[in-house]
This record gives C-alpha cells, sequence and structure tokens, in this order.
C-alpha cells in the first residue's frame, strides 16, 4: 500500500472532512502520533474505498490539535446546522457596551439583507459574504449570552 494519498476523495464526505482535518494538523504522519496509530491505519480513515471510520474521540484529539473543527462542521452541515464558534472569556467590563455595538451590527444586518433582497429578491456575493460575517458575529454572542444566563439559573437551582 502507497503512504502517499495520490487517490483522488470526493467532496461532500466523511472521509473528505477527515482528510481535510489530517490535512490542518500537519499530516499523516503527525495525525498518526496524536492517534497512536500507524500511517496506514490514517490513510485508511480517508480512503472512501477502506470500511475503516474515525471514532469520535480520535475526532475530539485532532481537532483540539488543529484548532479546527473540520469533522464536527461536516457532521453539523449533513444535519442541517450550522457550527459557530460560542466567545470563551470571563466577566467583561466592557461587555454592556459590546452588546449595544451588536445590537447596532445585528441591526444594520437584517436592514442590509432586507434592501438586498427588495430589489429583485436576490443578495449578490458581496452581500452575502458581509451580511454572514455580521450574523455569525450577532449569533455567536447571542450564544454567549445564552451560556450566561444559563449559567445564572443553574446557580440559582433552575
Amino acid at each position: 500500500m502507497s503512504l502517499s494519498p495520490t487517490k483522488p476523495r470526493p467532496r461532500g464526505t466523511l472521509k473528505a472532512a477527515v482528510l481535510r482535518l489530517v490535512d490542518v494538523v500537519g499530516g499523516v504522519v503527525r495525525a498518526s502520533e496524536l492517534l497512536g496509530r500507524g500511517k496506514s491505519q490514517v490513510y485508511r480513515y480517508t480512503d472512501d474505498a477502506e470500511p475503516d471510520e474515525i471514532t469520535a474521540r480520535q475526532v475530539l484529539v485532532l481537532e483540539a490539535a488543529a484548532r479546527v473543527p473540520a469533522v464536527t462542521e461536516f457532521l453539523a452541515a449533513e444535519q442541517g446546522f450550522v457550527l459557530l464558534p460560542i466567545a470563551s472569556g470571563g466577566e467583561d467590563e466592557n461587555l454592556a457596551l459590546d452588546y449595544v455595538v451588536i445590537a447596532q451590527t445585528a441591526q444594520g444586518a437584517f436592514a442590509g439583507f432586507a434592501r438586498a433582497i427588495a430589489d429583485d429578491g436576490q443578495v449578490d456575493q458581496v452581500e452575502a459574504g458581509a451580511l454572514i460575517a455580521d450574523l455569525d458575529m450577532v449569533i455567536g454572542a447571542a450564544l454567549t449570552a445564552r451560556r450566561h444566563l444559563k449559567a445564572l439559573l443553574r446557580e440559582a437551582g433552575r
């Protein structure tokens, strides 16, 4: 068996997502070191012609090392979901001000979307890119606020 991945990998498959993750982590050699598996085994995880599947635990190890949730993003998309980061961090003295800015960004994003579709019902690629960036920030902030509020309720025993 050749240890160079010369076979084309179909896009949009779990094996393709694993291959992307292996590439991001630094290649097959690095992935095999992180997983404690042989290089041939790691190649099998990326090859649609092979029945071997990577485990969830192994995905966690590689995604943590890569700091890119390539497989998790693929799995979310397969189920019709979008994966967005939730800001971590403790208490921020400017949190209220941050949320004022985020509320203004949300207002601008929704107004921009409404203007974009008002003309012909279409959003062009430039508009879409800017709107997605703004909406991702707003959604991430909303999830952070939700996590904070849920923690307060847990502390209160609810």
